[in-house]
């Protein structure tokens, strides 16, 4: 497992993260025009998926960076002694909150035990901020503002939630919270009335995947359709090995239902979790639909390659259809709960089988 900095910088060198991917480049300008001078908190979203927390601790660093004339728009400079210590992730003065599963995976948390109820949580929960208690109020130790990086809000639980927006009420004296994220609406509306909104746009699904294809990952034209919005940039996308396990029992599942979902899911789609089977169940749900009204696939990141494997789909069908999408997307409300996954599997695919029979 590697670190953030190693994740986002493969050479592990204290220097600049690079911002090569599509549209990270032109989101970092966005933002630094955008917050130049600002002293408030923001809320920065967009579909950049991880891409957001790279563009976000690019730009902090260079709010730190002790030599900020060296390179233009405020990049960082990636010599001085504040580089070097966000490079490692041990500037005092920028501090990243995470849900525990993803600050695992990134390996800034050590990894816990195989035992179910140690579990790392997928929500940035109230110990989570605790453990920044004294971050929030000390004083800077390099003479610059702090910054605070939380990714993704949607992650917040309702109590981490309501302690963050009494700390925006009464923020503590150089602190910058930067909230990163998709989904502005999942925030508190007080949460949002107290920051300053910025909104990043994505690169397309043409630069995506051409980058992809150069990076030599797999099957770049079919992973929009196979990924949740925060893993477009992925670490483990570059990782052949970690790629297939990913990626392969999704390919199962929604092949699985494109075929009517005849019999029981295929072994091993539970290793997915509910949260991307439900998601890419409702993708389904979705071409299905378009299929059914004779509507043209997609171009690029729909289930453009199965429309053909959905010809059964009929008009007459469209309001099971969509009862049965609006159940998934309630269901989608408590995918991180622990719920037997092999167990929902099935009754899903009872339920689009269902579905299947009667066209």
């Amino acid at each position: 497992m590697v670190s953030l900095h190693a994740a986002l910088n493969p050479s592990n060198s204290p220097r600049v993260l690079p911002l090569e991917q599509p549209g990270l480049g032109q989101a970092h300008a966005l933002l630094t025009q955008l917050a130049q001078g600002s002293s408030a908190s923001l809320l920065v979203y967009g579909p950049l998926g991880l891409g957001l927390l790279q563009v976000a601790h690019h730009w902090a660093a260079g709010q730190l960076c002790e030599q900020p004339n060296v390179h233009a728009n405020a990049k960082p400079c990636g010599q001085c002694a504040s580089c070097h210590m966000v490079a490692a992730h041990q500037h005092p003065d920028l501090q990243q909150l995470l849900p525990a599963s993803m600050a695992t995976e990134l390996g800034l948390l050590p990894s816990t035990s195989s035992k179910k109820d140690s579990k790392p949580s997928a929500e940035i929960r109230m110990d989570d901020l605790r453990n920044l208690h004294t971050f929030f109020y000390t004083t800077s130790t390099r003479g610059a503002r702090r910054f605070l990086l939380v990714y993704p809000f949607e992650a917040l639980n309702s109590n981490t939630a309501n302690a963050l927006l009494k700390i925006l009420e009464e923020p503590p004296e150089g602190l910058c919270m930067v909230l990163l994220g998709q989904q502005p609406q999942a925030l508190l509306a007080t949460v949002r009335s107290r920051c300053r909104r910025i909104a990043l746009p994505g690169p397309s699904s043409a630069a995506l995947t051409a980058w992809w294809a150069a990076q030599g990952v797999d099957q770049p034209e079919q992973l929009l359709a196979l990924l949740l919005p925060h893993e477009t940039n992925a670490p483990w996308l570059l990782d052949r090995q970690a790629a297939q396990a990913q990626l392969q029992p999704r390919r199962a599942w929604v092949q699985y239902l494109a075929a009517g979902a005849k019999g029981s899911p295929p072994a091993g789609c539970e290793a997915m979790g509910l949260r991307v089977a439900i998601t890419l169940a409702l993708r389904m749900s979705e071409a299905w639909l378009q299929t059914a009204l004779h509507m043209p696939p997609p171009p690029g990141g729909g289930m453009a390659g199965l429309h053909g494997n959905l010809s059964w789909a009929k008009p007459t069908q469209l309001a099971p259809c969509l009862a049965l999408a609006q159940a998934w997307q309630r269901m989608l409300r408590h995918a991180d709960h622990p719920i037997g996954v092999r167990l929902t599997l099935e009754m899903m695919a009872e339920q689009w089988h269902t579905l299947y029979v009667a066209c």
